[in-house]
């Protein structure tokens, strides 16, 4: 089965919103053994609508469309469907009385513009929105079945989940679903996980995606559907094998910091933070994991060196010889977290994020991230280039890097 997106909208052409409807579609397609051949973007324009419309019919059995069933007059999706299937838009008794139900629920009433959203092309079928005023609209095509969605992710969602997979499974029985792992990696860059790999030279019958994101990159295995699971596990050994050291987690969403959080609570250990570049961005990852008060104890925001001394106990003898940017003054800070918060583990950041402040000794994006339990310590430093938000981003994500090297062996 072939299946094509269609996502309307000027926003989405111009850059207003991303696109996340086609990613989610993509995604729940691919998952149940649909193959997605294309994605098109269309502007609120109502002959080039019917011209995807023309266009995607001749090519796919299947069609998601999303977007331009609202009341306003730049939604026009409805116009398109009537003048390419020549038909017309009529009252539709069902998309009022459940809209009416609705509105009555939640204690209003129904206006104007709500009551246009109940007008439908005569030669389609309602397809009834859970989560919202906008009716779908199912109508066959030539060759293909279309099924028209409002642009509101959660509705679109809830309404796909509804209406596409039931159909999927009483109408094509026969479809595969498609198994993936992706390995979600931390400390190597893609070309290096590649190398590693040795250029996937010895994989077969198995699509891999590399996806790299701020401090890490996603690697995802992609299972075809002949593979049987004693071949998938053999595959998936392979890559622990060969990138294991650099794998946090086999968890699709799940980020360095929940993992982080899993292994302190595993280990019944505590941590603090002391911060200066990234203003507290390291304290707020970690505690925004549900149950992070287990683990986390306190955080400072030692920005100023007078901060540093006051609440750190940073000497000033450090500061003078060495600067606040600095191994020496890194490592008290994480040794100083630790004992104000009395806790086992002081994790500290100090750098110069930029776009002003570094010298031919201390460059721009020079970055000293330290730990500190009871048996040791320990500093790296980085340079990161990146403007002033993603080096903050990327030394919250190195120093939990850090922290995750030095716990993860502790649990094996």
């Amino acid at each position: 089965m072939l299946a094509e997106i269609i996502s309307i909208g000027n926003e989405i052409l111009k850059g207003d919103i991303l696109n996340r409807n086609a990613t989610y579609l993509g995604k729940k397609l691919y998952e149940k053994g649909v193959a997605v051949t294309w994605m098109t973007s269309v502007s609120d324009d109502e002959n080039m609508i019917v011209q995807a419309f023309n266009e995607s019919d001749k090519r796919a059995d299947l069609v998601l469309v999303t977007g331009g069933l609202g009341p306003t007059h730049d939604d026009v999706t409805k116009k398109a469907i009537c003048q390419g299937w020549e038909t017309t838009l009529e009252p539709n008794v069902e998309a009022k009385e459940f809209l009416l139900r609705r509105l009555e629920k939640q204690g209003r009433t129904m206006n104007v513009s709500q009551e246009k959203q109940t007008w439908l092309p005569a030669k389609g079928s309602i397809l009834v929105n859970n989560y919202g005023t906008a009716s779908g609209v199912f109508i066959q095509g030539k060759k293909a079945r279309f099924f028209f969605f409002p642009g509101v992710p959660h509705e679109m969602q809830g309404m796909v989940e509804d209406h596409v997979l039931p159909y999927l499974k009483e109408n094509h029985p026969d479809l595969v679903p498609r198994k993936e792992t992706t390995l979600r990696t931390i400390g190597a860059p893609e070309s290096s996980l590649y190398e590693k790999l040795d250029g996937l030279s010895w994989l077969k019958n198995t699509d891999v995606a590399f996806l790299p994101k701020i401090g890490g990159v996603d690697v995802i295995i992609k299972h075809t559907p002949e593979s049987t699971p004693a071949q998938q596990e053999e595959i998936l050994h392979q890559f622990r094998q060969k990138i294991g050291l650099h794998v946090y987690s086999e968890v699709a969403e799940e980020e360095i910091e929940e993992t982080v959080g899993k292994l302190l609570v595993q280990q019944k250990k505590t941590l603090a933070v002391a911060e200066s570049c990234t203003g507290g961005l390291l304290g707020h990852r970690l505690t925004s994991i549900s149950g992070s008060s287990l683990y986390f104890q306190e955080g400072v925001i030692s920005y100023s060196n007078e901060a540093k001394k006051r609440l750190l106990e940073v000497k000033e003898e450090t500061l003078d010889k060495f600067g606040a940017v600095s191994e020496a003054c890194a490592l008290e800070m994480a040794q100083g977290v630790r004992r104000l918060g009395q806790t086992d583990i002081g994790i500290s950041i100090t750098g110069i994020a930029g776009p002003t402040g570094g010298t031919k000794e201390k460059p721009l994006g020079l970055v000293y991230i330290a730990y500190s339990d009871e048996e040791k310590s320990l500093c790296h430093s980085y340079v990161f280039l990146e403007p002033r938000h993603i080096h903050k981003q990327r030394s919250s994500q190195a120093a939990l890097h850090l922290l995750w090297e030095q716990i993860k062996d502790e649990q094996k």
